[in-house]
């Protein structure tokens, strides 16, 4: 049995589609200040990154107000991540001489050995 949709339905479904199809909205743009912040960083660190952190000028001098895309800031973090390591990092064993000198520096051997 077919069913007829109301005018209510339609809408529902009209602003179904409309969420669907919706443009992304503008990307978030940040200061110099900003940015510093939340790298934790100095202005000047941002200031001397701002190539490799994909900055645009506001202006057209050298001194131009640079902005600076979020998701462009967090690609950048992401892009410089370390890897760790393929195999953990084990020390070398201490030699005889070495390890003497360690227990001299907690006391001496007899009261090591005890």
């Amino acid at each position: 049995m077919l069913r007829t949709l109301t005018a209510a339905d339609v809408v529902t479904i009209a602003d179904a589609v409309a969420d669907r199809v919706k443009p992304d909205p503008l990307p978030q743009y940040l200061d110099v200040a900003q940015v510093a912040e939340r790298l934790s960083v100095s202005s000047s660190w941002v200031y001397d990154h701002a190539a490799d952190l994909r900055a645009s000028r506001l202006g057209d001098g050298k001194r131009a107000t640079l902005r600076f895309d979020a998701s462009a800031v967090v690609a950048y973090m992401e892009s410089r991540t370390i890897d760790p390591p393929a195999e953990p990092i084990v020390a070398p064993p201490l030699s005889n001489l070495r390890r003497r000198q360690a227990r001299r520096r907690v006391g001496t051997d007899r009261e090591v050995s005890q």
